[in-house]
């Protein structure tokens, strides 16, 4: 009886089988794993109609461990072939399709895409109480929870608007996408991607900056827009004679740096200039600025110039409060912590300093990298870092040990991060247009 079954799959067409597996839920063949239960999948799991038996390049079979699916021959899921005359038999049946890798790829892939996605949020779910012992820390489970459908080239800047329930991307194919948080049905139904519920493509440039104000987003491409979440119409676009290479949000308003190292204040409400301030820093020093930080707090903003040194400025007035050489070379990443100190970041000394600003800029704390971090992002009391070997730290800022290191594991090099704090999860954009959200 057995190999009668067998005999009967293994001279269907692919064609047909895909037919006969699309009228069948896919939830229905998926088996929740228990919490102690390793993450491994096999193709097995994505095409349950086909016989147990996967072939490989040498028509060889391996025997694949599936935990938490059943099975009346689970000590035997991959039976032998009997006979060596395989080789034989029509292209169209089962058993040489197999042999092409691209074919077993693109049927297969899509659906163990997915039910990785599922398990992880089962283990996800059976583990959360035991991390909610540590929320005073951010912690990293290198659980890979859901895909987004891709931009068409790398994902510079991530926003999120968690009270919306929804995610902004900025790429260098000069688009916006809008993604919702509520991806929950995707995964339900089996879809291998969440798709994108707006895109804004009316910028002429690559995108540099993101970030939301209540329902409205503001985005950079040397050009701040002003544009409407829910159905992507625009608001306002400023007219500036120079590019504006950073923006940053501030009291409801807009601060940026442009090309001609000028701060600039946009007022939102009445759609204009308000203050553009020249430093004399840039001039005196012959130095360009590369990053700024705004605490609205203290009414003052913090920038970083190409040669290290760090101007604090009273964001009311333009006047220059302190100067100082923070790093060898350009500033990156500027981040303010808990009202008195700032947080400043340096690409090439690979430095992360801290510093306390109520006691004449003095350094607190610093922290050494051994390769090169590009990304940066400060959420709560923990700093994290992204190298481009997708290697992930985070650091606490009040204690003097490193809560955790790992490499991610994505094959793409990973080009922005944003950290969801009420969930913390956390959303990878990689140079290929694809964003990850892990927990």
């Amino acid at each position: 009886m057995k190999n009668t079954i067998n005999d009967e799959y293994e001279n269907k067409t692919i064609e047909h089988l895909k037919q006969e597996n699309s009228n069948k839920s896919d939830l229905q063949q998926f088996s929740m794993m228990p919490s102690e239960s390793p993450i491994t999948l096999s193709a097995s799991i994505s095409c349950p109609n086909i016989s147990k038996k996967v072939y490989n390049s040498g028509n060889q079979l391996d025997s694949i461990k599936v935990p938490g699916i059943p099975n009346s021959n689970s000590s035997n899921i991959i039976s032998q072939q009997s006979n060596n005359d395989t080789s034989s038999k029509d292209s169209n049946i089962i058993q040489n399709s197999f042999n092409k890798s691209e074919r077993f790829q693109r049927f297969f892939k899509p659906k163990m895409n997915v039910l990785s996605e599922k398990l992880a949020w089962d283990k996800l779910l059976s583990t959360t109480s035991e991390y909610s012992k540590e929320a005073y820390n951010l912690t990293y489970q290198d659980l890979k929870l859901r895909t987004y459908s891709r931009h068409n080239a790398r994902v510079n800047v991530i926003a999120a608007n968690e009270t919306l329930r929804l995610v902004a991307s900025g790429s260098r194919d000069r688009t916006v996408k809008i993604w919702s948080l509520d991806f929950h049905k995707d995964i339900e139904e089996g879809t291998e991607y969440t798709g994108c519920s707006l895109t804004y493509n009316k910028h002429h440039h690559n995108i540099l900056d993101v970030f939301f104000n209540n329902n409205l987003v503001i985005s950079s491409d040397s050009n701040v827009h002003i544009w409407d979440s829910e159905n992507g119409k625009n608001i306002h676009e400023y007219k500036i004679n120079h590019k504006i290479e950073i923006i940053k949000p501030y009291n409801n308003n807009i601060i940026g740096a442009t090309s001609d190292n000028e701060i600039i204040f946009l007022d939102q409400k009445q759609k204009k200039i308000a203050n553009n301030w020249k430093l004399s820093t840039t001039s005196l020093l012959n130095c360009d600025i590369k990053s700024i930080g705004v605490s609205a707090e203290n009414h003052t903003l913090a920038v970083g110039f190409s040669n290290g040194i760090i101007s604090i400025i009273d964001s009311r007035t333009g006047n220059i409060l302190s100067n100082w050489k923070a790093h060898e070379n350009e500033i990156s990443h500027f981040s303010y912590y808990d009202k008195k100190y700032l947080i400043s970041a340096s690409n090439t000394d690979k430095n992360i300093c801290l510093w306390d600003l109520t006691d004449n800029n003095r350094l607190v704390k610093t922290i050494k990298d051994i390769l090169e971090t590009p990304i940066y992002s400060i959420v709560e009391n923990n700093i994290i870092t992204i190298n481009n070997n997708n290697w992930i730290t985070i650091n606490s800022i009040n204690d003097n040990y490193q809560l955790y290191s790992s490499k991610i594991k994505l094959r793409t090099p990973i080009s922005s991060i944003s950290v969801l704090k009420y969930n913390r999860f956390f959303l990878f954009g990689n140079t290929e247009g694809e964003i990850n959200l892990y927990a």
